[in-house]
């Protein structure tokens, strides 16, 4: 039997959803009896190094299969490539050469590659499908898993909300972690909205499990993702001018220096807004959190530990005698100074503010859809919450993934009208079909 390249590319972004969207954690860890969290030493520790194995084989499955999409790229032009990813490529480069000073150089080795899957398999599924049509087609995925973890929390109460703790009675669903599950509901919401995507019935549904896994969830950044990213996307929409992609674009950068100047006025008064709106001011202990790695920052300021090599090192180990083994640092600008110090912190914010940058011009040279404003919107919203929440770089993460897809599509189509000539809707056509 033959596979066509339609088979093999609708095989592989079922693939990456099942690898990135809670599907395959929530599948192995039935089949294995194993829980879903837990706090401890050096078994901990000793756990965060050495990985897992079934997300390493999906993983390498998708490293491989999305290596011959990208190997068959359209457009192989050194050149072009670069100059469309040369953000990303910083980044990536940078983390890679972090194994040179890596306190735990095999586990950086092993994030990084996890890292390069998540770039490949945005580029490949862009190579394949066009953003409209990918985004459209992740945000039903989503609508299932939400759908799934509301059943699944029917049948076992018990395993599908949290018992116990500061959380007890949030929504698990298929997810592992509940804000990682509300976030991925939040994006398919934000993608239903953005693109407009409400005519049929089979999208209301998934919409409506969407709102209730959202709610049930319970949790404020998620709540406040979804009515700053829907207000977001209606703002920039808003500032089209038809006809005028000049104005259209002073316009939108307008909108984003007042959101700023917002945020840092949100961001020093942020004590006092969080005890006005009965939340705790030290963000569920981040705070705290944050103070007691002071030290481990402190000792390797410009460089940091390496990718991924702080939590799987004896280096955490004055932390975890007094707090317990956590992970991570709540937030994707503390997790990169102890991943990269101060110089990956500055090459993450440049990756930001200059994909942005990109995805606004793409905004300006394509009045015709709406899914750049929807990326712009999105891309705010995770710089926001990278700050409470490790995200990106996060190499597991479907965040990672859905930043991977915004920042290929904003060096694709955000430098000039002559270098993005793919439709915005249409799946790519088989190459093989075509010629049959």
């Amino acid at each position: 039997m033959t596979i066509t390249r339609n088979q093999l590319r609708d095989f592989f972004l079922g693939l990456v959803m099942f690898y990135y969207s809670g599907f395959m954690s929530f599948l192995t860890g039935l089949i294995s009896g194993g829980g879903r969290s837990g706090h401890g030493g050096a078994e901990m520790i000793a756990e965060s190094a050495s990985g897992n194995m079934v997300r390493q084989l999906v993983g390498l499955s998708i490293l491989g299969i999305g290596g011959y999409f990208v190997l068959h790229l359209r457009d192989r032009s050194l050149g072009t490539f670069v100059s469309r990813h040369i953000y990303w490529l910083i980044l990536l480069g940078y983390i890679v050469l972090s194994i040179l000073w890596s306190v735990e150089p095999s586990v950086s080795v092993r994030r990084i590659i996890s890292l390069m899957i998540v770039f490949v398999a945005a580029l490949a599924l862009l190579q394949e499908y066009t953003p409209e049509y990918l985004l459209s087609l992740i945000a039903r995925i989503l609508g299932y898993a939400a759908i799934a973890g509301l059943i699944y929390a029917v049948i076992s109460p018990q395993n599908g909300f949290i018992q116990g703790g500061l959380r007890e009675g949030a929504l698990l669903g298929i997810f592992g972690d509940k804000n990682a599950g509300a976030r991925c509901y939040v994006y398919a919401l934000m993608t239903f909205y953005g693109l407009r995507m409400y005519e049929t019935r089979q999208d209301r549904i998934l919409i409506g499990g969407l709102v209730v896994a959202i709610i049930l969830s319970n949790s404020a950044t998620a709540l406040a993702m979804v009515f700053g990213g829907m207000g977001l996307t209606t703002i920039f929409n808003g500032s089209r001018v038809i006809g005028n992609s000049q104005k259209t674009f002073n316009r939108l950068i307008v909108v984003t220096a007042g959101l700023l100047i917002g945020a840092v006025l949100a961001n020093y008064f942020y004590e006092l807004i969080l005890l006005s709106l009965g939340r705790d001011p030290s963000l569920t202990n981040r705070t705290i959190i944050w103070e007691l790695l002071g030290p481990s920052l402190d000792d390797r300021p410009t460089f940091g530990y390496g990718y991924g090599a702080f939590w799987a090192s004896v280096y955490v180990e004055s932390f975890v005698k007094v707090w317990g083994f956590i992970g991570n640092a709540h937030s994707g600008y503390v997790e990169t100074r102890l991943n990269g110090g101060y110089v990956g912190l500055i090459i993450l914010i440049a990756t930001f503010v200059m994909s942005f940058w990109r995805i606004a011009r793409a905004f300006t040279f394509h009045p015709e859809s709406s899914v750049f404003a929807l990326m712009a919107s999105i891309l705010l919203i995770q710089a926001a919450v990278n700050y409470i929440g490790f995200i990106i770089p996060n190499h597991v993460s479907f965040d990672m993934f859905m930043f991977s897809i915004i920042v290929i599509v904003a060096g694709k189509y955000g430098l000039s009208r002559e270098l993005s000539p793919t439709p915005l809707y249409e799946v790519q056509p088989d190459p093989a079909e075509a010629r049959a």
